[in-house]
């Protein structure tokens, strides 16, 4: 504003000078040629100024209609004066008037041909107006004028690289580097336009023009690098590599693109030398090495050394961001892959607690209990999670489960219930969802609902293992729909014939069916295939035995497991009474 205001005051004192002395001059008339007229061109270059000085005003307050109107009257009064054109040029070029400012700027340079300030003005609107070949042309007759200003040729080559033509573009740097000599700026734009042409030996060569007088560049180094890795020539890109990473050691992105090098060439621990360099460096981000961690994670299984490796590089990526979320995070994922669980949860906890909205992590953590079997902590967790995620279906899964194992059914369905009319395009979940409810409503004795829960499943996925075990044999329990029971045990056992679990459930209904002898021989399966110490399976074998008339053989079996279930009071009662209670 202030700068404003000292125009606008050099201006009035202009003005007002030019007054005085029209005033003065007119008097002289007065006394000698007793009142004559004054003279025209006079009156109108008064008038003139007064116009321009108010025109100026307005122009500088950015009153542009005003200002307008004044520079207009200017021209009315002297049409040989170039400066209100220009002055109109420069209002409708800042108000995109692009064609009043091109007629404009054109009438001024009518009248002075050779003005700098009118042709730099001319090009500029001619470029706003997409004139390119009119721009380039009055860029021209200004280096003509200034042959030496750099900003001309700049904005010569400005135009062609914007018109993609860019040998053309190249060719103004030529002229300017004659000029000037070997420059940096000019050097980069040229192999970035070579490299646009896939010119790469040239780009190549405009490089290391520059590096023969500035041989430790470290920017120009690693575009010719780059180079030298996109023109197929990884020999000398890697020299490259390694003269950056000796004049600068902490070249973090330098050590990875080496790591990289190195290992495509088997050099691995070449490689893993260059990674844990990159990991001290300050200049790679964590985000970038918390992803390098991550591809470490699905290797450790298969590979202790992998397993090492990634464990140090976590230490390391620690110990220079100690308390970043994100470097704890892929911690606490790292001790989850190794089923370190305790340490894993204290990472994690750590991470919640900086960032409450991190769905990821909360998942995890419920997995922990999952894993620890930990249900308490599932439901208060997934409760929490709740709150930040109210939408998340998932987490009403969690609830669910934890609710069904305190027996809370009626919760429990309303969980699964909320977190199924959440769930969008998820089959799995929904499959989960629809057992675990069939579950519950099992368990509160609602068969009817169960059971076209458990045949919803099951059209969902004919082969879901744990749900044909799990309905057919709480229709054995029931003694309902027999046939069925066998029909979906078979087809269990069929696709994991292993399982002592699955092997009992097919004996239950065959014991239900009345079927002894064969009862026997699948029970003896079980018991062979991890059943050998479940309380249920061996009371089961008891009760087979006990239906084929083996008496003592079944108390054998149901003193075995009484001493595994103490608090069995059915069978308590079976063992006194030699009988069996059903």
């Amino acid at each position: 504003m202030i700068y404003k205001r000292i125009i606008i005051i050099l201006l009035f004192l202009q003005a007002t000078e030019l007054y005085c002395q029209k005033t003065t001059f007119n008097q002289k008339h007065k006394t000698t040629k007793n009142k004559s007229k004054v003279d025209e061109n006079e009156k109108n270059q008064f008038l003139f100024n007064t116009h321009f000085f108010n025109a100026l005003r307005e122009k500088t307050n950015e009153n542009y209609e005003v200002a307008i109107r004044e520079f207009k009257k200017c021209n009315d009064l002297i049409k040989s004066n170039s400066e209100p054109f220009y002055q109109l040029a420069i209002i409708y070029q800042k108000t995109s008037k692009n064609l009043d400012a091109l007629e404009n700027i054109q009438k001024a340079i009518k009248l002075q041909p050779d003005n700098k300030w009118y042709i730099t003005a001319y090009a500029e609107i001619a470029v706003t107006n997409r004139e390119y070949k009119t721009a380039i042309s009055q860029y021209k007759k200004l280096l003509k004028i200034e042959p030496n200003n750099q900003e001309f040729y700049h904005s010569i080559a400005d135009i062609y690289i914007y018109n993609k033509s860019f040998q053309k573009a190249i060719n103004i740097y030529n002229q300017l580097q004659e000029k000037q000599g070997l420059d940096k700026s000019l050097s980069i734009q040229k192999y970035k336009l070579y490299m646009q042409l896939n010119k790469k030996s040239l780009a190549i060569k405009e490089l290391q023009l520059f590096l023969n007088e500035s041989k430790d560049d470290l920017k120009v180094l690693e575009m010719l690098s780059e180079a030298y890795l996109l023109n197929d020539q990884k020999e000398k890109a890697f020299e490259i590599f390694k003269l950056i990473s000796n004049i600068n050691p902490e070249n973090g992105r330098i050590n990875l693109t080496l790591a990289d090098y190195y290992r495509e060439n088997g050099e691995n621990e070449k490689s893993y030398l260059e990674l844990k360099k990159a990991f001290k460096s300050k200049n790679i981000d964590v985000v970038t090495k918390a992803r390098i961690l991550l591809s470490y994670i699905p290797l450790i299984s298969m590979n202790s050394k992998v397993k090492t490796q990634a464990n140090e590089l976590s230490e390391i990526l620690l110990k220079t961001n100690p308390n970043h979320p994100l470097a704890r995070n892929v911690r606490g994922d790292l001790y989850y892959t190794q089923k370190e669980f305790d340490k894993a949860e204290q990472e994690y906890i750590f991470v919640l607690e900086n960032e409450k909205d991190n769905k990821q992590v909360w998942t995890q953590l419920l997995f922990i209990y999952i894993e620890k079997q930990d249900y308490q902590k599932i439901l208060n967790t997934s409760s929490e999670a709740i709150t930040y995620f109210p939408a998340e279906a998932l987490f009403y899964y969690f609830q669910g489960i934890s609710q069904k194992w305190f027996k809370k059914h009626k919760t429990a369905i309303e969980s699964f219930e909320t977190g199924l009319s959440f769930l969008i395009d998820n089959n799995l979940l929904e499959i989960e969802f629809y057992s675990s409810l069939a579950d519950t409503y099992h368990q509160i004795q609602l068969h009817d609902k169960s059971d076209s829960l458990y045949e919803k499943v099951l059209e969902l996925d004919s082969n879901n293992i744990i749900v044909l075990n799990n309905y057919s044999y709480y229709l054995s329990l029931r003694k309902t729909n027999l046939d069925k029971a066998k029909e979906m045990s078979i087809r269990c056992n069929n696709l994991e014939p292993d399982n002592g679990t699955y092997q009992d459930t097919y004996a239950w209904i065959l014991y239900q069916k009345k079927d002894y002898k064969e009862a026997e021989i699948w029970i003896k399966k079980a018991l062979l295939n991890g059943s050998e110490k479940s309380p249920v399976v061996i009371e089961h074998y008891g009760d087979i035995l006990f239906k084929l008339g083996k008496i003592e053989e079944a108390l054998i079996q149901w003193q075995k497991a009484m001493a595994l279930d103490l608090e069995n009071k059915n069978l308590q009662k079976k063992i006194k009474d030699k009988k069996i209670y059903e």
